[in-house]
């Protein structure tokens, strides 16, 4: 569950063939309020405009994502399709940064964080989208009781504090239906999200954890 999971959210990233620097688009207006900000797919061109996807303009590049560099600071360097956190959303040639609006997101009917029981309280894209949230990290509960070994995929053995592995997420994950459809459908929410400007993480661990630590070498 939690690698199938972590692949999807991957996908957001690995399945970018065509991106475009922000530094290069970011001084014009519309490129960064209508696609930057957004992190959405555009048509861009060399003299640093942005158009719509389909756009018929000569000189016209589909982008599929967007890279966030800034060639003084090592710590403002991101791959291609990464959307940092808001405050963090700054270039050499410009920001589009604004304050932390963080949420966790997870299991709803596991831990006392939620507190949300039955699949029609849960929160979904539509209402997720009308918050200002701008980060989400998904908390899926990962237990290895014996740190000389790794979660065993499809086996329940965390009980860590009680609580079960993780099997559901929001937005449409079930680690007992990892179908096709049921992927895509998974992906494809998430991208709607990542394409409005929310970054999307992956909490290693949650709550009760313990990975093995010591037993891990340099190689």
């Amino acid at each position: 569950m939690f690698k199938t999971a972590l692949y999807a959210m991957a996908a957001l990233c690995s399945n970018a063939l065509e991106y475009a620097q922000v530094h290069d688009y970011i001084n014009d207006a519309v490129c960064k309020e209508n696609f930057i900000k957004k992190h959405s797919p555009a048509c861009v061109t060399e003299d640093g405009k942005c158009h719509p996807v389909g756009s018929a303009i000569n000189g016209c590049r589909e982008i599929e994502t967007w890279q966030w560099w800034h060639k003084d600071d090592k710590y403002l360097q991101y791959a291609p399709g990464v959307l940092p956190p808001a405050p963090r959303r700054v270039t050499h040639n410009g920001d589009a940064k604004g304050k932390l609006i963080w949420a966790y997101t997870g299991a709803i009917t596991q831990g006392l964080a939620y507190q949300v029981y039955g699949g029609d309280n849960q929160v979904t894209v539509e209402s997720l989208l009308n918050t200002p949230c701008n980060q989400i990290s998904f908390i899926a509960n990962v237990q290895v009781d014996n740190p000389g070994h790794w979660f065993n995929p499809g086996k329940n053995d965390t009980n860590g504090c009680a609580q079960k592995q993780t099997w559901f997420l929001p937005f449409g994950f079930s680690g007992k239906n990892i179908t096709p459809g049921i992927i895509q459908k998974f992906q494809a929410n998430l991208q709607r999200i990542h394409q409005t400007g929310v970054t999307i993480t992956m909490v290693m661990g949650s709550w009760c954890t313990s990975f093995p630590l010591t037993e891990w070498t340099e190689s």
